[in-house]
């Protein structure tokens, strides 16, 4: 498979090469669903993946962490199933549960998961007004209805009197070119090349260029495009492009390199028929290219002009906590801190100053809990959860973490330096300093 996407575990799946030398490709994770159950079970882009057990409980995935030796017919690696067996252990219905085995490249041992399916209302784009009138713009799918959400958060954007914007493509695989087109052109002149595709022929798909067709609006405003290791396809081109015609700076980590064009060519067979199977062929019959240096995005992507990678743990430590959370003096000591005063909670969830003794009885909890990771770190998994129980609520003032996200500070510093905005005269960047 070159991508394959299971939206009720917000998880898409690709094909990576194991060394750039070697043309042997292995299943990896493309991309995160923000807030999915995959994202929130520690699963993040190019983790690669091992095995896939369907109608798994948690306490199966207990043992399985503990000893995974002796499985009987699931030993087998997703790499050596056949197509159809291994992209099957990922499907299921709203409640189905399953594991998932996955390694991080700088892990010594891989990890096992427990996700649930859920259904997904997820909106294509959300805007916000941070601190020090920057535009943040978070697009979570460039589908149709995503270019003109974006020029609706531009205008309002505008209105407000806006200094700076980003663009937030993390986590975006999948999409139409014709939106990414789109949404450029929101930043770029009318007639500006966004991308090429060049075919394997002229018949199977011709070459094309892809122009922005619209004035952008009046809002030439600094512009930094945010990417990770997830941001593919559709995502990448429209990264790409505002890179290269010179309009934005890009920040995070090199884009996916997955920018094809592909056909699903069915196919027949007596030995298929007779099982009532279908098969088809996969075919790339093209490529999209970069608008200026007119290099292909497949397996290169878009190298950010800064690179900064978010906050990441060892394997044990993700087990550790998730462990954690599922017991009871977690749930208690949780439900505690949501019982504090509204503006208390919105002080924490904003910026607790990365002090552990902010949170009362946080090391009673830590010896309750028999943790090994140590107090910044629990405290850092408190927050997280207390944000997320907020932004469930309606009650969060902030849709980024400004304390947390490394990447998203590290561009929020290069727009504030853009857009001659003293951060450190802002009181909710305090902790920045």
């Amino acid at each position: 498979i070159q991508r394959f996407a299971v939206p009720s575990l917000g998880l898409t799946l690709g094909k990576v090469r194991i060394r750039p030398t070697r043309k042997e490709r292995v299943t990896v994770v493309l991309s995160v669903s923000p807030g999915g159950p995959a994202e929130r079970a520690g699963i993040r882009p190019l983790d690669r993946v091992f095995r896939v057990l369907k109608d798994v409980s948690m306490e199966r995935v207990l043992q399985l962490r503990a000893n995974d030796r002796n499985l009987p017919d699931e030993d087998k690696s997703l790499q050596a199933l056949p197509l159809d067996e291994a992209l099957s252990r990922f499907r299921g219905a709203v409640g189905q549960s399953c594991a998932v085995q996955f390694r991080r490249e700088k892990w010594l041992l891989p990890r096992w998961v427990h996700l649930t399916h859920e259904a997904q209302n997820i909106e294509p784009v959300l805007a916000e007004t941070l601190p020090g009138g920057m535009g943040m713009i978070h697009v979570h799918e460039l589908s149709a209805k995503a270019p003109d959400a974006v020029a609706q958060a531009l205008a309002e954007f505008k209105k407000a009197g806006a200094k700076g914007l980003m663009l937030d493509l993390r986590g975006i695989s999948g999409g139409s070119v014709e939106a990414a087109v789109a949404v450029a052109g929101q930043f770029l002149k009318k007639g500006t090349l966004v991308t090429t595709r060049l075919g394997r022929s002229e018949q199977l798909a011709p070459k094309a260029e892809f122009k922005t067709a619209h004035d952008s609006p009046e809002l030439a405003l600094p512009l930094i495009v945010i990417t990770d290791s997830g941001t593919a396809d559709a995502a990448e081109i429209l990264a790409g492009a505002l890179k290269e015609q010179g309009r934005a700076k890009t920040v995070g980590q090199r884009t996916f390199g997955r920018a094809l064009m592909q056909e699903l060519i069915p196919l027949s067979a007596q030995e298929l028929d007779a099982d009532e199977r279908k098969a088809g062929l996969l075919l790339t019959v093209a490529r999209y290219y970069s608008p200026v240096t007119q290099l292909a995005y497949f397996d290169r992507g878009v190298e950010p002009d800064i690179t900064l990678a978010e906050r990441d743990f060892e394997g044990w430590i993700y087990d550790e906590l998730d462990v954690a959370r599922r017991g009871n003096a977690w749930s208690a000591y949780v439900d505690k801190l949501m019982a504090l005063p509204a503006e208390q909670l919105a002080e924490l969830a904003q910026s607790d100053g990365r002090k552990p003794e902010r949170y009362a009885g946080i090391e009673a909890l830590h010896r309750e809990l028999k943790l090994h990771c140590d107090l910044e770190t629990l405290r850092f998994a408190l927050r997280e959860e207390l944000r997320a129980r907020l932004r469930a609520a309606g009650k969060l003032a902030n849709l980024t973490d400004l304390q947390e996200d490394a990447v998203f500070t590290g561009a929020l510093r290069e727009l504030a330096k853009a857009a001659g905005v003293d951060l450190s005269k802002i009181p909710d960047y305090a902790v920045l300093k």
